[in-house]
């Protein structure tokens, strides 16, 4: 895996996640995220059942928000199971 990949992709999720924060708090909360599933910044499909599953997914601190360390670090996850799995093709 390249780390110059890895680090594009985190800087590419930290600007989708300030881009998403209109509150400005550091924090995504719920209606932030439905915003911005409405507004097409989230794939297609992004109901609300669905986002209340990725919010738990995301939030392990469980305070019902996500943090920015919580959103790399779950991106960051995802980027690398990715990678891992192409590696195994």
């Amino acid at each position: 895996m390249s780390q110059e990949m890895r680090e594009q992709a985190m800087a590419q999720a930290e600007k989708i996640f300030v881009d998403m924060d209109t509150n400005g708090d550091g924090m995504l909360d719920r209606a932030e995220l439905i915003a911005a599933a409405k507004s097409g910044a989230l794939p297609e499909g992004g109901d609300e059942a669905g986002l209340d599953e990725a919010i738990a997914q995301m939030d392990t601190d469980g305070d019902g928000k996500i943090s920015k360390d919580e959103w790399l670090a779950f991106f960051g996850k995802m980027f690398d199971a990715f990678m891992s799995a192409m590696a195994d093709m």
